[in-house]
């Protein structure tokens, strides 16, 4: 189980290092999108529309948009591959959840086991699980059975 538990963990720093790249590059991209403004000549040049603090702001961009154009597609990429990586993320988060309580479980039952077969030895140095609260103790107390006694 303790090989799954790596597993999903190298898969989520995976995914971390992922984002973090795809947010790196996000932040260098443009915001917005282009508009068209026409001339009374009839020439065409374009500016570059984005918000900021609930303002619009425009920039002139000329007559050429292709640059820009690439980066706003690129932009839109991006953001559809993070939301993606969120979805990603939350699942292997909800993995990892039921894999480490798996494991817990596991741990316990292991415990459980070597006190019944022992047939309730006590052990001072070796931690028990309680019962009622499921944590581990180190001073419980666990009767004999009767078969031991006879």
């Amino acid at each position: 189980m303790n090989r799954v538990l790596d597993a999903l963990n190298l898969e989520k720093k995976n995914i971390l290092e992922i984002k973090k790249q795809y947010e790196e590059e996000l932040a260098t991209l443009p915001k917005g999108y282009i508009q068209t403004q026409k001339k009374k000549s009839g020439k065409c040049f374009y500016q570059l529309v984005y918000m900021e603090k609930r303002k619009n702001h425009y920039q002139y961009i000329g007559e050429n948009k292709t640059a820009i154009q690439e980066q706003l597609d690129r932009r839109k990429e991006l953001e559809e591959e993070l939301k993606f990586i969120e979805y990603d993320l939350k699942a292997l988060n909800k993995m990892l959840g039921i894999a480490t309580k798996q494991v817990s479980s596991l741990d316990t039952r292991e415990q459980l086991r070597k006190m019944r077969a022992n047939k309730g030895t006590y052990n001072k140095d070796e931690p028990t699980i309680s019962k009622a609260h499921g944590q581990s103790t180190s001073n419980i107390y666990i009767e004999p059975s009767k078969e031991t006694l006879t």
